[in-house]
């Protein structure tokens, strides 16, 4: 392996293994959420920063997009999932909001 690979190998795993909480810190997104605990089953506040991960950031653009544009072909295709995908059905949920708007377009 030539020396340009072993260091640019060396620096992808150094930003790879850079702790969440860390990049999320730098970054200011330290508000407080509430969480439950997988093992009390109990809720506690947390900073978000400590429980943050980038398929939450996934989750929660592909579910915003979704109830924006209602279009499950188009976002689906944004996010990269198959339009009747399981994985892009836990990712989209239908509130009582999106219902009440479904209703009232068809005054």
């Amino acid at each position: 392996m030539c020396a340009g690979s072993e260091q640019k190998r060396s620096r992808s795993l150094i930003v790879n293994n850079l702790p969440q909480i860390t990049v999320s810190k730098l970054a200011g997104v330290t508000r407080n959420v509430v969480v439950r605990n997988s093992l009390t089953g109990e809720q506690e506040i947390r900073p978000i920063n400590e429980i943050a991960s980038s398929h939450m950031a996934r989750r929660t653009f592909v579910g915003n997009i979704y109830k924006k544009f209602k279009d499950q072909s188009l976002v689906s295709e944004l996010s990269g999932h198959a339009p009747n995908s399981g994985a892009f059905a836990l990712y989209r949920e239908v509130d009582e909001e999106m219902k009440r708007e479904m209703v009232s377009a068809i005054d």
